[in-house]
């Protein structure tokens, strides 16, 4: 079996036969082309990305970079990248829902909820909800007679 891969241990070819030197050559010459293409590809997705940041758009902002981890590559720059905007998306988004469960606002958990699907933070989510309700239960009515 012969895997030709870059210096991050990205698999470009795998071959379960035997295979001539030239064509051992070419397929590790190939593999500086197709690294950089992939990259390419990572950082369109990450701009897309950066771009749905700045328009405060963190649903769709994470839709692109899950699209760059699904690629399933490392090492990369773009993919670096997407990794650091993904954990600053996060943390940002944690600020945010700590601050909705203190106040007790389960519908605003619910709306932010929606724009992390499918993240590490969903789990964090299902359980900020259950304590912000539990908070807002035990705060009594708000309303004045």
């Amino acid at each position: 079996m012969v895997l030709v891969c870059d210096w991050f241990g990205n698999e470009y070819h795998r071959t379960d036969c035997k295979v001539k030197a030239n064509n051992l050559e070419k397929m590790i010459e190939s593999v500086a082309d197709r690294v950089e293409d992939a990259n390419d590809k990572l950082q369109k997705n990450l701009d897309r990305a950066n771009k749905y940041v700045d328009k405060e758009d963190t649903k769709k902002a994470i839709s692109y970079l899950i699209r760059n981890f699904e690629e399933e590559l490392v090492g990369l720059d773009a993919q670096e990248s997407s990794i650091r905007l993904y954990h600053k998306i996060l943390d940002d988004v944690r600020a945010k829902k700590d601050e909705l469960v203190k106040k007790g606002d389960v519908d605003g958990l619910k709306n932010l909820a929606k724009e992390v699907k499918k993240t590490d933070l969903e789990k964090e989510f299902d359980e900020a909800i259950e304590e912000a309700a539990k908070n807002a239960k035990d705060a009594g009515p708000t309303t004045q007679k």
